[in-house]
Order: structure tokens, then C-alpha cells, then sequence
């Protein structure tokens, strides 16, 4: 334990704090108007993905939330946009309300994609990160996630492939997570169960679950069905029996897993990607 006394720092000024009115702090010290201040300033202070109404206390501390607390990560909003695949068509996602430098990612499912190469090119200004696919004999399903850094308050994305049927597509805003690409990802695509796993550096962050399945009627366990995600739902189409699912969750707890079982389908892809939470926000 540390106790203050007056003239503690007299190479400064003179303290005011009486003997025992402060112990066990570090990198602090007694000001003259008789409270506390940090010896050295932080490098910077930021709000980045704060949520109205947020406050910055302290002299060169870091931005914390009303709340009292530092931000966690967090999926701030989503957008789904979606094609019984009958035929090609492109899909779109929107999102209002964003914070510049948060981190965009699309998630999107296709079926009867003969060619891995599709799309040819990422859209503009985003990055194709992880792409997982399953050439099997029926409809050559694939999970692709693309990502880019928010730069305005209104954000959308294009996809388009008439290479392939399009069959959903999930948009994700995410805060305080400490990269734009996946910090961690796991893929499958047995037709029997199969278990994804990620594990984290930091022990928190944000996860994202998606599955497209072709001739079976449902998923046993689809991806994100254990206890924690939220089901971010569903598109079924039962002329091409095709099905694709997407889930997300906060975590606190690494490695994170995620059982999958498409129950018998011919062809089955499935994907699991974690964002570590970036090096200034708390574990949920």
C-alpha cells in the first residue's frame, strides 16, 4: 500500500492530501487541488464505437461509456438481404447510423457455383477474406466473407454473380474488435457432424456462424445452435432444397466451437470466423 502525505512531490508543488486519505494506487499521484492525476498522459483518447450519449473522464485517460465502463466488443446492427434460388440475382445490404472505422462484414452463401473464382473480384472497396467450398455432386454450395473499414455513416454492398445463384447475404456492423480480418476461422463441409473450433488471443470478441446445405431438407444442427448465439436466420428454398443459416455472438470465453451437422445432404459448407476484441475494450 502506498499513503500520501503533504509535500509528497515537492519537486512539482506542494500536495494537500492529508496522510491516509489515498492508498494502494499505481501511476498516480497527488494534485494541488487536492484529488488525484495520472503521472503520464495515455498516447491518445477515442470514442471509436461508443454509442450516444458516451463522456471522456480524466485528464489524457481513454474514453469510457456512460455506463462507467470500457466499450466491449459488439455487433452494433445487421442487415439481410436474401433469393429463393430459383435464378441469379444480385443481392444488397444496407446500413445506417455507422461509426467511421468500425468494421463491415459480409457473409454470403451461393449454391450451384461450379467456379471458386466467383465473384471474379471482390466489391469495391472491400476485401475477400476467407472463401469455403464444397464441389460435390449436387449444387456446389460456398460460404465467402468479404470486409472492408467503415468510412462514412452510411454503408451498403453489391454482390453480384451470375455465375452462381446467390442465395443470402448477412451485413454485420462490429465495434472495438482489433483487426478488419478475421482474427481466427474454421470451415467444413462433411455431411455428417462436424465440430469448428477458433481460439482467441485475447479471450474475447465477436463470432459469426454460417451454412448453406443442399438436398436434405434441414439441418440437424445447424451452424450456431449451441446455447449463447443468435440466430440470425434462415433462408429455405424447397424446390432446390437448398438452406443457408448465419449466427453470431459476443464472446468472453476462447477457444469458441461450434457443432455442425447437416444431416445427409450431398452437399454441405460451413464456416465459423472469429474478431478478437481490440487492445482497449473490456471482456463482455
Amino acid at each position: 500500500a502506498v499513503t500520501f502525505e503533504k509535500g509528497l512531490v515537492t519537486e512539482n508543488e506542494e500536495s494537500v492530501l492529508d496522510e491516509g486519505q489515498a492508498s494502494s494506487l499505481l501511476n498516480w499521484e497527488p494534485a494541488p487541488y487536492g484529488g488525484l492525476r495520472a503521472r503520464n498522459q495515455w498516447d491518445e483518447i477515442s470514442n471509436n464505437g461508443l454509442t450516444a450519449d458516451y463522456q471522456v473522464r480524466g485528464w489524457g485517460t481513454s474514453a469510457i461509456s456512460s455506463g462507467g465502463g470500457l466499450a466491449t466488443p459488439s455487433i452494433v446492427q445487421k442487415d439481410t438481404d436474401q433469393n429463393n434460388p430459383t435464378s441469379s440475382v444480385a443481392l444488397n445490404g444496407s446500413l445506417t447510423g455507422v461509426t467511421p472505422g468500425n468494421i463491415l462484414v459480409a457473409v454470403v452463401t451461393t449454391a450451384f457455383d461450379s467456379d471458386s473464382s466467383h465473384p471474379t473480384s471482390p466489391p469495391a472497396g472491400y476485401t475477400k477474406r476467407v472463401e469455403q467450398k464444397n464441389e460435390g455432386v449436387g449444387s456446389e454450395t460456398c460460404v465467402r466473407i468479404y470486409t472492408k473499414t467503415a468510412t462514412g455513416t452510411s454503408e451498403s454492398i453489391t454482390i453480384d454473380d451470375t455465375a452462381a445463384i446467390l442465395c443470402r447475404l448477412k451485413f454485420y456492423e462490429l465495434a472495438n474488435v482489433a483487426t478488419e480480418a478475421p482474427t481466427a476461422f474454421d470451415s467444413g463441409n462433411s455431411v455428417s457432424a462436424d465440430t469448428l473450433s477458433c481460439t482467441s488471443s485475447v479471450g474475447s470478441g465477436v463470432a459469426i456462424a454460417a451454412g448453406i446445405e443442399a438436398e436434405t431438407v434441414a439441418w440437424t444442427s445447424r451452424p450456431g445452435d449451441e446455447a449463447g448465439w443468435t440466430d440470425d436466420g434462415d433462408t429455405s428454398d424447397t424446390t432446390f432444397n437448398v438452406r443457408s443459416s448465419n449466427s453470431s455472438k459476443v464472446f468472453s470465453a476462447s477457444p469458441v466451437t461450434d457443432l455442425v451437422d447437416s444431416a445427409g445432404g450431398t452437399d454441405a459448407t460451413y464456416l465459423l470466423a472469429t474478431w478478437d476484441a481490440s487492445a482497449n475494450a473490456s471482456s463482455p
